[in-house]
């Protein structure tokens, strides 16, 4: 018998994309049933101590706040509290707090003949609040959920916003998609579960986007169960706007629906890094591609950034090599703090513009016993660019001593056309190339498919040099910044800086 990435995954504890990482790595030899379960009895008595960490994740027993939840349904934020953050993690599910619900409907502006679903209702707070500001009678509320005492919770909820009504409430123990029904609505306001990946399980529809993202099927299912002209308006990731991965989704949403409301909304949920967005707009009955501005700006940033990618301009895509810093999977044992424990690593939080701090982490390089490294060679490079990870801008700095990295610092070797590493380095620390970066890709991972988007002005010779020089002397200690930096903007044609502070 041969498992699935996700049958493996529950067996051994962990994310299905974890279970793909042991198996690129080689630590699990293949998806047989006996050879699974015999890497999860290694993980179970400590032989695998190093992986051992990573299947605990879904056992993470902290839980929510419960003052977290708003004044809505007692017995539902008390059991949402009670629920442990690693469960949720696996789930990809997340409570809403009352105040973000409050603002999603605000874009459906529902009349009280209409229908409203919500197809992962929890304990129905969407249905509850939208009866109450939209005057909707209980039988056009429906909801799903595949958590039974949610379910409960939402049924008792309704009942108890009706007290004069006598009724059986539409909320359904199921998996709406893997719903066969055929019925549609004229909304839907949620949010679905995400960070989490499954199979669509129902063969009764069809899936136009090449994912497996919990929130990526039920935007398109729900989408599918909408009457022409119905609106929507769902709470998302903000990696929907910015991951190459989710192109083909917002494809979907720009040929098949108008989207007239997007909104970043920064972290909301406690425990969980992802950046939200909340999306609305209407299903369209044409198929009419129209733009959407995923990333929105001011008339003027918009200006801004159409002028400086109009000028001649080159980009790392296709000209650089490109590394992952080390997954040990066991920090703790092969990461230590004293020198006799191996040769230095650097991390991100080593990394500053243009500076390497002393490193204080050592290790041995022992790719066979790593979770995932680089080739060697890429490490080893006489000279290459390091950078942070997880950080919201670019932060670049020179590495001349062929030292490791960990994966929280990445490596870039770059061979633009006609501009060297130092020149380069100037550019990506540069005040003006921040700017463009933090207008296109707001949020607190830096990733090669961003980077490889940056715009590289043509210059002369003359100016490669007075870059190199002027970076040279910033890194033997001189403080040039601010010189760089206007004779960086002015390849870009700026001549007033503070536009972009």
């Amino acid at each position: 018998m041969k498992y699935s990435f996700r049958e493996a995954a529950n067996v051994l504890g962990v994310c299905p994309a974890t279970v793909r990482n042991w198996r690129k790595s080689g630590l699990l030899t293949s998806l047989e049933k006996n050879v699974v379960e015999t890497l999860c009895e290694k993980i179970a008595d400590g032989t695998c101590p190093r992986l051992r960490k990573r299947a605990n994740r879904r056992c993470d027993s902290r839980t929510f706040d419960p003052k977290e939840y708003g004044t809505f349904d007692d017995a539902g934020r008390d059991y949402q509290s009670r629920i442990p953050v690693g469960e949720k993690a696996c789930l990809g599910a997340y409570y809403t707090p009352p105040a973000i619900v409050d603002m999603l409907l605000e874009q459906l502006a529902l009349c009280p003949n209409q229908t409203l679903l919500d197809p992962c209702c929890g304990s129905g707070i969407f249905l509850v609040r939208a009866a109450q500001k939209f005057h909707l009678p209980p039988e056009n509320l429906f909801g799903f959920d595949r958590d039974p005492v949610a379910v409960r919770l939402a049924r008792k909820n309704l009942r108890e916003a009706f007290p004069d009504r006598v009724f059986e409430p539409a909320v359904f123990h199921a998996d709406f998609l893997a719903w066969e029904g055929r019925q549609t609505w004229d909304a839907i306001a949620t949010n679905p579960p995400w960070g989490a990946e499954r199979f669509a399980s129902s063969e009764n529809w069809h899936n136009p986007i090449p994912t497996k993202e919990t929130f990526a099927l039920f935007l398109v299912r729900g989408m599918q169960t909408l009457r022409d002209g119905g609106r929507f308006a769902f709470l998302l990731p903000e990696s929907l706007c910015v991951a190459a991965r989710h192109a083909a989704l917002r494809d979907f949403l720009e040929t098949d629906a108008h989207v007239t409301h997007l909104a970043h909304h920064g972290r909301i949920f406690t425990h969980v890094m992802s950046p939200v967005v909340s999306l609305a707009g209407e299903k369209r009955s044409t198929t009419t591609q129209h733009s959407v501005d995923w990333i929105p700006h001011s008339t003027e940033t918009k200006e801004q950034l159409e002028r400086l990618y109009a000028l001649p301009h080159q980009t790392l895509a296709g000209h650089a090599e490109w590394a992952l810093g080390i997954v040990t999977g066991d920090n703790t044992r092969f990461v230590k703090n004293h020198p006799d424990a191996g040769e230095p690593v650097l991390r991100g939080r080593d990394i500053q513009p243009f500076a390497i701090s002393p490193p204080e982490r050592f290790l041995r390089w022992e790719p066979e016993k790593f979770q995932q490294t680089a080739s060697e060679e890429k490490y080893r490079a006489a000279e290459k660019l390091v950078y942070r990870f997880i950080t919201d801008r670019p932060i670049f700095a020179l590495d001349t001593q062929k030292r490791l990295t960990l994966n929280s610092a990445n490596v870039l070797i770059p061979h633009l056309p006609g501009m060297s590493s130092r020149v380069v380095l100037a550019y990506l620390n540069s005040r003006t190339m921040q700017w463009i970066y933090r207008q296109k890709f707001p949020g607190r991972k830096v990733l090669r498919s961003q980077l490889e988007q940056l715009p590289f002005p043509h210059i002369s010779a003359k100016i490669h040099e007075k870059i190199e020089k002027i970076t040279g002397e910033i890194l033997s200690g001189k403080n040039l910044c601010d010189t760089l930096n206007d004779t960086i903007d002015s390849t870009f044609r700026i001549h007033h800086s503070t536009l972009f502070q």
